[in-house]
């Protein structure tokens, strides 16, 4: 299914881009702006939530062709799972805790570079057999 690829892809490098607000948020506004937008408006948060975790089971049953039936895009239903695990635990910490310390920076940083890597290689090579 060529288009949950795509979403896939897309879902991978927009979390990548909200975990590093924390990190590179003061030099790329952008990214505290899709941030604040998107902490502000708890219905989308929710939605795209849940489309991550949507996403991280039609990955596991519905892979690329040629991969196998089940978790055929195992690295990428591993990165999406991660993302949702995420925005979990953004939704449900009150902004108070969400003052990051600089091991969650570093942790974050390291999230996104995953996330970024996975829609990397899953765009480059979509067919690759547990990639």
């Amino acid at each position: 299914m060529m288009q949950l690829w795509f979403i896939s892809i897309i879902y991978l490098v927009y979390t990548g881009f909200l975990l590093m607000t924390q990190e590179y948020g003061i030099r790329m506004p952008i990214l505290l702006n899709m941030r604040e937008y998107l902490l502000s408006n708890k219905k989308i948060f929710i939605f795209i939530m849940f489309l991550g975790y949507v996403l991280t089971v039609f990955n596991c049953f519905f892979p690329n062709i040629p991969g196998p039936i089940i978790l055929g895009d195992l690295f990428v239903t591993i990165a999406l799972l991660m993302s949702s695990f995420w925005y979990n635990h953004i939704l449900f910490t009150s902004n108070e805790k969400l003052i990051i310390n600089q091991s969650n920076k570093k942790l974050y940083v390291k999230m996104a570079i995953f996330n970024f890597i996975v829609a990397f290689l899953h765009l480059i090579f979509p067919n690759w057999v547990f990639l």
